[in-house]
């Protein structure tokens, strides 16, 4: 089943301040995540971030790029 992303206005600028290749690597690891949106603890990509120093980001994941020194968060 394959979920659909959809991105809040800040994520153009976000994308603006990175040059084109950790955009690609970024855009890939959401469309990977899109066919799988699960925490990796049922099988899934991300981790779940859930409600730490009053910020309340339960049903989103972190998805970590360890080799391009970025991460993003999806819900």
């Amino acid at each position: 089943m394959k979920w659909r992303v959809t991105y809040l206005e800040e994520v153009d600028d976000d994308f603006a301040a990175l040059d084109g290749s950790p955009t690609i690597k970024v855009r890939k690891a959401i469309s990977k995540t899109q066919q799988n949106p699960l925490p990796r603890s049922e099988g899934g990509y991300g981790i779940e971030l859930g409600n730490k120093a009053g910020v309340n980001l339960t049903n989103f994941l972190e998805i970590k790029l360890r080799g391009a020194g970025l991460r993003t968060c999806t819900r």
